[in-house]
């Protein structure tokens, strides 16, 4: 689920979860004034976030004014609004124990190399997205450091491997 990483003060971040189809921004949409939003956007042939923002109000998207109004997101995208917060648009998941779920075509788990049946607790790697088995019998996931074929963190409470504090 995408997150959004916003400035609280200088330095200091904070991060929502984007779960509703759109997403207010900055102090101007606390007043009901209009200001820029995130609007989800899914139809057969594209899904994704995009940021509106009223041709009134001035606002960044990686240094550049947003022109039309419109823009369609990427991971790290940084928006800066008129009242000069900062936000930056992150695609990135965390690893979560889940039951897999149905699929048509069977599921091999790259660590110990056997199917993993549906319904049973597994971990989706967030950046291979490969699928690992993760139960008591079958601790793939948490097995070694990393993932079986990238450098993903297997700790389950590894979280974020990307945050603005980077920059």
């Amino acid at each position: 689920m995408p997150v959004l990483w916003i400035e609280d003060s200088p330095g200091a971040w904070a991060i929502r979860q984007l779960t509703a189809p759109r997403d207010a921004l900055g102090a101007r949409a606390a007043q009901g004034a209009p200001a820029p939003a995130l609007v989800h956007c899914e139809s057969a042939s594209a899904r994704g976030w995009h940021l509106l923002a009223p041709l009134t109000e001035h606002v960044w998207l990686n240094g550049l004014p947003l022109v039309a109004g419109i823009r369609a997101l990427c991971d790290r995208d940084e928006i800066r609004s008129s009242d000069g917060t900062s936000f930056f648009y992150s695609v990135e998941e965390l690893a979560q124990v889940t039951p897999l779920p149905s699929a048509e075509t069977q599921m091999m788990c790259p660590r110990c190399r056997q199917q993993i049946e549906q319904g049973t607790d597994a971990v989706l790697c967030p950046q291979c997205h490969l699928w690992h088995h993760q139960s008591v019998v079958l601790p793939c996931w948490t097995y070694a450091p990393t993932c079986a074929m990238c450098p993903q963190p297997s700790a389950l409470d590894a979280g974020y491997q990307w945050t603005p504090m980077e920059l």
